[in-house]
């Protein structure tokens, strides 16, 4: 599909991969769905652009089912959504309320910030991740203007905090989230402030919180951290 807009009144089933090549819109404008039951690929070939996606099902419901989701540009999506698995190379947003059912496990993944601006509901008994920044640039979080409703399933959150070693509250409502901060470089020395493993080695960062690698890090120069006049202690978490 080489962009525009596909507008119908009814509902629009793609059962076949799909592949954007220029930023495109897929909206149902009365009662409808919009489905996608294969992968939805934004990424053109040809130029190795990531392409804008928008889906906008003003009375049914999106559905991405299987490997749909492909690789985003950015998302935007109004109405109620149902996906297992979404993947952006900027940012996703979430205009309406997000519902997950089922057993499967649910990633929803942004190279941005994961934005839903309703609540996400939770009634699976699948985990549900969202990961922001997925490739480690130090930019990307999740908000949420409304809140996370999680009954019986888990949900867990990968971000950049405000500030590093400190967790955002990011939401508000009934449910639990695991929350992780990313560590996103090795960083200096002595650095206490940076999204690193020094500001965690040097005590910048509390050690009682949750942290996960964003990318590989070449740890190697930690070997001549924390001198203790008589030898390096290296890396001290």
């Amino acid at each position: 599909i080489n962009g525009g807009s596909i507008i119908t009144t009814g509902s629009q089933t793609y059962g076949d991969s799909v592949t954007i090549n220029a930023d495109t819109t897929f909206r149902s404008t009365t009662v409808g769905d919009i489905t996608f039951t294969a992968a939805v690929n934004t990424l053109n070939s040809a130029s190795s652009t990531f392409r804008n996606l928008t889906l906008y099902a003003e009375n049914g419901v999106i559905t991405l089912t299987g490997s749909a989701g492909g690789n985003f540009g950015s998302v935007t999506a109004f109405g109620s959504i149902n996906a297992k698995t979404a993947t952006a190379a900027k940012n996703i947003s979430f205009n309406n309320g997000l519902s997950l059912t089922g057993t499967a496990d649910n990633f929803i993944s942004a190279g941005g910030t994961i934005a839903f601006i309703n609540n996400l509901n939770q009634s699976s008994t699948g985990k549900i991740y969202l990961i922001a920044d997925n490739t480690g640039t130090g930019t990307g979080t999740v908000t949420f203007t409304g809140g996370i409703i999680i009954s019986p399933g888990a949900i867990d959150i990968y971000y950049n905090p405000n500030t590093f070693g400190v967790q955002d509250t990011i939401y508000s409502g009934s449910g639990a989230a695991t929350k992780y901060m990313w560590i996103v470089m090795l960083g200096g020395a002595s650095d206490t402030t940076t999204r690193s493993l020094a500001s965690l080695s040097n005590g910048g960062a509390s050690g009682s919180e949750n942290y996960a690698l964003a990318k590989d890090i070449d740890a190697a120069a930690t070997v001549g951290w924390n001198f203790n006049s008589q030898y390096f202690n290296g890396f001290i978490p």
